[in-house]
């Protein structure tokens, strides 16, 4: 039968072993989260980061050809370090959306940040009604109002300011077949879909050939914008410039007036109101 003090001893070797994975491990944590790694013939070098926001929970994501991950359900961001500085390419994909692909800069010791785009490639598009109906007022006999709204002019009362959009603190604008933006907020918290822009400059976004009919933010984003314009019909463009090119999706054939409104766009196509979601 083993004695009490033998029971003893074999507690503290395992207290002490554990103890000293601990201390072991404390430094090569610090040393992988400082922006180093170990190389093929214990060769410290410096390292870098990507963090990739956005993502659409069941995407994958590769790096330079090879798979990395599939992001959880609940996630929308991933974030992926020891990357060797240099350029890697980005490439993040989901079924029934178009891929996304950027070539992004690692330098040492920093993160770069990737704000992915993932459209569908089938949105939701169906015409609703253009005369809605308007609660609260005037009740009839099942307490319902019996006055409607014209769901046409309620859109084009969103586009009064025409030419301007803003949200979080970055502003789009048109001037003729161009679009500029703009980042208003502070300096040092230029986001880097424009951080090789100028601060406080206007920066052109994109040229057209065409006419541009109308123009706003992308559903809950500020680095991506609508775009409807004469002979391309209406597409997602995002600002982001870097390699190898800005990520663009058409969504309707016809240019057509629209609004986004709660995160839903609605289409004024001659007399139809159209709904498009992008989820």
């Amino acid at each position: 039968m083993p004695s009490v003090f033998s029971h003893i001893r074999r507690k503290n070797i395992i207290i002490g072993i554990l103890s000293a994975v601990f201390f072991l491990s404390v430094p090569l944590i610090i040393f992988y989260s400082s922006g180093y790694s170990l190389r093929t013939g214990f060769h410290v070098v410096k390292t870098g980061g990507i963090n990739l926001l956005f993502l659409p929970g069941g995407s994958s994501v590769s790096v330079d050809g090879k798979f990395y991950k599939k992001i959880p359900v609940f996630s929308d961001q991933l974030f992926i370090q020891g990357l060797n500085t240099g350029i890697h390419t980005i490439r993040a994909e989901k079924e029934n959306y178009y891929p996304w692909i950027k070539r992004l800069e690692i330098k040492a010791q920093k993160v770069a940040v990737g704000y992915v785009l993932l459209v569908p490639v089938n949105p939701e598009i169906k015409n609703i009604p253009r005369y809605i109906p308007i609660t609260g007022r005037k009740p009839g006999v099942d307490g319902q109002s019996r006055q409607y709204a014209d769901l046409s002019v309620i859109l084009q009362k969103n586009n009064i300011t025409g030419k301007i959009r803003i949200k979080k603190k970055v502003v789009i604008w048109r001037e003729g077949k161009r679009i500029f933006a703009r980042w208003k907020g502070r300096k040092k918290m230029t986001p880097e879909f424009l951080v090789d822009n100028f601060f406080f400059k206007k920066n052109l976004i994109y040229q057209a050939k065409g006419e541009i009919l109308d123009f706003d933010f992308y559903p809950g984003r500020n680095d991506t914008i609508l775009i409807s314009e004469h002979g391309h019909g209406i597409f997602t463009l995002e600002m982001d410039k870097r390699p190898p090119y800005q990520n663009a999706h058409k969504i309707m054939v016809n240019a057509c007036n629209f609004a986004v409104i709660n995160d839903i766009i609605y289409v004024h196509e001659n007399e139809k109101i159209i709904l498009v979601r992008l989820e």
